[in-house]
Parts: structure tokens; C-alpha cells; sequence
């Protein structure tokens, strides 16, 4: 039973700490990434704007630029979803390795 005495908790609380804070770097890269591509989002839903208003339907350039939108669009979403995956994974690997599911039931 005094597998986690004070000393033990302090210790994980420690780890806990430095994983978090690994976690909050990867997250702030990723928001970073994401932020980056909606700013292209955005400028490619203008350029569509404007190719809509001056070229004919059928155009090369104005159906270029709607699947530019429709493809950053799926990315973000995919970046999103894959950011939730990571941090479920993240936190599995983390209570897997160090051994934390047995001793949280006792």
C-alpha cells in the first residue's frame, strides 16, 4: 500500500508536470500550423470570391481555387481530429508507461 507514499506523488506529480508541459509545446506548434492555414483559407475563399464575380462558371482558375478551399477546409478539420486523437494517445501512453492503471483501482 505505500507504493505511493508522499515522496512517490511528488515525484509523479513532477512527471505529470513535464509531460504536460511537452503536451502544451506540441499544442501550440499544432494551433500554430492551423492558424497559418486558415489565414490561406481565407484568402483563397477571396480570390474565390472575386474569380466568381469575374469569370464564367467552368473556369480553370475560379475551379481551381474552390478545390484549394475545399481541400484546406478537410485539412484543418483532419488536423483537428488528428490533435484529439494525439492528446487521447498521449495520455494512454503516458498511464501505460508508467504503470498507473492497476495502481488508480486499488
Amino acid at each position: 500500500m505505500e507504493r505511493f507514499g508522499p515522496l512517490r506523488t511528488f515525484l509523479l506529480g513532477l512527471r505529470v508536470l513535464g509531460s504536460e508541459l511537452a503536451w502544451l509545446l506540441i499544442l501550440a506548434m499544432r494551433r500554430i500550423e492551423i492558424k497559418q492555414m486558415r489565414k490561406r483559407l481565407d484568402e483563397e475563399y477571396l480570390l474565390l470570391g472575386r474569380l466568381t464575380r469575374e469569370r464564367p462558371e467552368g473556369d480553370e482558375k475560379r475551379e481551381l481555387a474552390r478545390r484549394q478551399v475545399d481541400f484546406l477546409g478537410e485539412e484543418i478539420a483532419m488536423l483537428r481530429d488528428d490533435l484529439d486523437a494525439r492528446r487521447r494517445e498521449w495520455i494512454d501512453a503516458r498511464v501505460a508507461r508508467w504503470g498507473l492503471e492497476e495502481k488508480a483501482c486499488e
